[in-house]
């Protein structure tokens, strides 16, 4: 039997139930056996003799891809968002993820803490650096960032109101005098701030094939300032304050793909924050999320992303390059 008509056998049980699905499905299948048969026949070249063994061993788990291929599609997942198994791949391919065939027509961000490095808590030990202890500092450091998040659930307001508020309960909370200049000087430093060093260069890769839009939870008049310093042509950007409300309330999300003229299975959605963005993302049902995992939450599975290091790795999340990913 010839490897065309073994891998359509070995996917004719899932065909007959999607068989629109068949050339996306086979097409990811035989992108993951050509980078197991590459790698194969570069090593038994190097020592100059045929592992049969080896050989088998690549076969069995080419089929075990393509059975968990089928089993994402069977039940309704996006391929893009499968991570396989490690022991599914040879030890050298330490992850390959599932996603060469799907290509937003936009690729989407959260701006501040993904593209931008978005120091709130930097700010915060700077102004309150002679005030607190250690201890106290850190605790500060917490409730600032929990009220931030409870002061965009509300009805929209300005962004120096956000930060206001959420400076003086936090001042309540930890017992430091609260004093409006030190709410201001933390929302000056915010049009200041540039990207991870990671950025520019990534997002350049992705910019030359796919549109790239900003759904910031920001002002019109602050988020130019952090824009012009990613380096990359930036499509759109949407704020908060255009929206009338922030995230992770869903307006953001239908606002944005109303004005790109397209629905949650045309986007990429792109953040290093499950609370602001992906889980939103996820209950509005945009299929293909990307999580870069800047530190700032753990992980959570359950929102079936692709997860990667930096921006770095987005171009092959997005299927410009090779979806090949060392851990």
């Amino acid at each position: 039997m010839s490897f065309c008509q073994w891998r359509l056998t070995a996917a004719q049980g899932y065909v007959e139930e999607n068989p629109a699905e068949i050339g996306k499905m086979l097409g990811i299948f035989s992108y993951v056996f050509a980078q197991f048969v590459g790698a194969w026949m570069q090593r038994t070249q190097a020592a100059g003799k045929c592992q049969n063994d080896r050989h088998r061993k690549i076969v069995g788990q080419s089929v075990a891809i393509v059975e968990k291929l089928c089993q994402c599609a069977r039940t309704g997942r996006n391929a893009v968002t499968m991570t396989l198994d490690r022991h599914t791949v040879p030890r050298k391919l330490d992850r390959i993820y599932a996603m060469t065939q799907f290509r937003p027509k936009y690729v989407t961000f959260d701006c501040y803490g993904t593209l931008t490095n978005f120091d709130m808590s930097g700010a915060a030990r700077r102004v309150y650096a002679e005030r607190l202890s250690p201890e106290a500092m850190a605790s500060f450091v917490e409730a600032f960032r929990g009220y931030r998040l409870d002061e965009v659930l509300g009805p929209w307001k300005p962004f120096l109101e956000v930060v206001h508020n959420s400076i003086e309960r936090s001042c309540k909370r930890i017992g430091v005098p609260f004093k409006p200049e030190d709410a201001q000087r933390i929302y000056d430093e915010v049009p200041t701030w540039g990207p991870h060093p990671d950025v520019p260069a990534g997002l350049s890769r992705v910019a030359k094939e796919i549109p790239l839009v900003i759904l910031s939870n920001s002002m019109n008049s602050l988020i130019m300032s952090n824009v012009e310093k990613l380096g990359a042509p930036i499509h759109m950007v949407i704020t908060a304050e255009e929206v009338g409300a922030y995230k992770p309330l869903m307006k953001g999300f239908e606002y944005m793909l109303d004005k790109l003229g397209c629905g949650p299975e045309d986007i990429t959605h792109v953040s290093s924050s499950f609370r602001y963005d992906l889980m939103t993302a996820y209950d509005l049902g945009i299929k293909s999320k990307v999580w870069v995992n800047r530190g700032h939450e753990p992980a959570n599975p359950y929102y079936e992303y692709t997860e990667i290091k930096d921006i770095g790795g987005l171009a092959a999340a997005v299927g410009l390059e090779p979806a090949l990913k060392r851990a």
